[in-house]
Order: C-alpha cells, then sequence, then structure tokens
C-alpha cells in the first residue's frame, strides 16, 4: 500500500524546508469523492465507528484510535475550504464524514517521517467540462466564455497554490510539488498533469498518467 502510494503521488513531489526538515505538500483534488462522505458516527453498518468496533474489521482501523478517542495528528497539517489545522477523523470533509485525506494522510506520514502538508480542493457536484476546464481544452461547447462555471475552480486551484508557493519560496531554498487527482480516473490524471504544466512542472507532469 505504501510503495504504490508513493508511485501515485510522489511524480512531483512538493517539498518545502522548515527550519532543518523537508516538508511534503500534497494537493489533493477532485469534487464528490475527493470531497468524501465517509460517515463516521452512527450504528448502522459500514460507519468507522461500527467498522472500528467489530472485531472482523477493528484491526484495519486500530491506528485511528488511542484510549477510545480518535487521533489528531501532530505530523500532518491540512488546508480544507477556509479551514486549516491538524489532520484527524472528521473537520475535513463533509459534515460528519471523512474523504480520502485521512488515509492519504496517515499512509504518507507514516512514511515520511517528516510534517506533511495536505492541501485539499474537493468541491462537490462540478465537472470537468464546466469548473474543472483547464484553459488548453479552449472553449466550452455550449460557446460560454471562460469564468462564472466555466473553468473557475481550476483558476481557484491555481491561484491559491500559487500563492502558497510564492509565500514558501521566499523563506525556503527548494519547493516541489504532488498532486493527487481523485474522481474522473484517467480524464482526471490529465487535468492533474495540466495543473502541474500550469505550476510550472513541465518535465515531470508529462509522465503523470502512465503510474495510474
Amino acid at each position: 500500500m505504501i510503495r504504490v502510494a508513493l508511485l501515485l503521488f510522489s511524480i512531483l513531489t512538493i517539498s518545502l524546508l522548515a527550519k532543518d526538515r523537508t516538508v511534503p505538500v500534497f494537493i489533493l483534488a477532485g469534487q464528490s469523492n475527493m470531497e468524501g462522505h465517509g460517515r463516521i458516527a452512527g450504528p448502522q453498518k459500514g460507519t468507522l465507528e461500527t467498522l472500528s468496533a467489530d472485531p472482523a474489521t477493528a484491526g484495519r482501523y486500530r491506528h485511528l484510535r488511542r484510549n477510545g478517542s480518535w487521533i489528531t495528528r501532530e505530523d500532518v497539517w491540512i488546508t480544507w475550504l477556509d479551514r486549516k489545522g491538524k489532520l484527524g477523523v472528521g473537520g475535513w470533509a463533509a459534515k460528519g464524514a471523512i474523504g480520502p485525506e485521512l488515509g492519504f494522510g496517515w499512509v504518507v506520514g507514516d512514511f515520511l517521517e517528516t510534517p506533511t502538508l495536505l492541501l485539499k480542493f474537493g468541491p462537490g457536484g462540478t465537472s470537468l467540462a464546466g469548473p474543472w476546464r483547464p484553459p488548453s481544452a479552449g472553449a466550452h461547447r455550449n460557446g460560454k466564455a471562460r469564468g462564472d462555471g466555466i473553468g473557475t475552480q481550476y483558476d481557484n486551484l491555481i491561484t491559491n497554490v500559487k500563492s502558497l508557493l510564492v509565500a514558501k519560496r521566499a523563506k525556503t531554498k527548494r519547493v516541489m510539488v504532488a498532486a493527487y487527482c481523485h474522481d474522473h480516473n484517467y480524464w482526471n490524471a490529465l487535468i492533474c498533469a495540466t495543473i502541474a504544466r500550469q505550476l510550472g512542472f513541465r518535465r515531470e507532469s508529462s509522465h503523470y498518467h502512465q503510474h495510474l
């Protein structure tokens, strides 16, 4: 699992130097699946609570609890909408839910053994042809100009990531980027490659879709 995660997500590794350590930064981009709708609480089958309590599955989720409480990691940070903080169970997906950030953050946090930052963008109900449309895709088939729902999420992602990198470059010697796009399979892989090129990582981004 760790090797697969690194194969998929280290294609464009971002690293920022914090004091004497390298801090990897990962962009998590998608729509409803990236937003996350895995229920945490409740007695019904399939919630994180019931899976953690069921002897048949509890072993898979033991790492998320300590002394009967959900763990908040001290070494993995995350931004989501207007919030930022330490990665834990809940608070970084739809209300009362978890998303890919939880499993992904745990795997890379354990493997890298260094402070890690996740930048999550996952507005539900959006499409590649509309809000996620990159400039290279040209005009929308309905003739609608870019803006007002056409390319707005893509542009927002690029703007926010660039702002972070500009701020960090003023304090660090080296900045690299890793992107994980989730929801549209191969097509989102192409979006990831386009995002990487937009951020200036042209050589590595051309190989992204080959590693899915």
